[in-house]
């Protein structure tokens, strides 16, 4: 799957060694998420 994937993004490299940037979006639905699954809310995702 990695191969498919650089080649439909033409990377002439795999992503190794790269960063995860969480924005704001990205924690508001990480907080979200962990709310539901305490809650019992989150029945699949």
């Amino acid at each position: 799957m990695l191969t498919e994937v650089m080649l439909q993004y033409r990377l002439a490299r795999p992503p190794v060694d790269v960063g995860f940037f969480e924005t704001e979006h990205h924690a508001q639905v990480a907080h979200d998420l962990r709310a539901a699954i305490q809650g019992g809310r989150l029945i699949a995702l």
